[in-house]
């Protein structure tokens, strides 16, 4: 009788152990389930962040700051070096012809309009032979032009500013 209890006693722990065994099998493949996906998640996500940079690059987003007024980031003042630009505008020859456009009748006669035409005036004189070096850059590094020439609106902007006597400083503190 004793053997009998103990053939049953062992055979129930055997089935539990191997119940425990199964369940602890099928725990190991979701766990390596998880994981695929997790690591397919995770390599998606790298990809995606490579797509977000290129989207970045492209619509010049990163390159000016969202505060007013609007001032170039270290990423915007960099572009303005590297493609040429900041050259081209400190030019006095440069300046000046951007200048005079801006200045024409209607003047600006506050900040933004200042702003909005140096933007405007600048997109229009692109074909201008001045900024070549732009375009190329532009094509380089697989921007959009108007990103660059938002850049260069920006930091000219400051000079139109001080030819209409507004002060920066003041327009920083709003």
């Amino acid at each position: 009788m004793n053997n009998i209890w103990i053939y049953i006693l062992s055979s129930g722990a055997l089935i539990a152990f191997i119940g425990f065994l199964v369940k602890l099998g099928r725990k190991s493949e979701i766990l390596d389930y998880l994981k695929e996906k997790f690591e397919n998640f995770d390599k998606n996500l790298k990809s995606l962040d490579g797509r977000v940079s290129n989207i970045e690059g492209r619509m010049g987003i990163g390159y000016s700051t969202a505060t007013s007024p609007i001032r170039l980031t270290e990423k915007g003042k960099q572009i303005l070096v590297e493609s040429g630009a900041k050259e081209i505008i400190d030019n006095e020859e440069g300046k000046k012809k951007i200048l005079d456009k801006i200045l024409a009748e209607p003047k600006p006669s506050n900040a933004y309009d200042a702003q909005e035409k140096t933007k405007q005036i600048i997109e229009e004189m692109s074909d201008d032979p001045m900024f070549i070096p732009l375009k190329k850059y532009a094509f380089q590094k697989g921007m959009e032009l108007n990103v660059i020439l938002n850049i260069v609106s920006i930091y000219f902007r400051d000079f139109v500013l001080e030819e209409l006597s507004f002060k920066i400083k003041d327009l920083d503190n709003h």
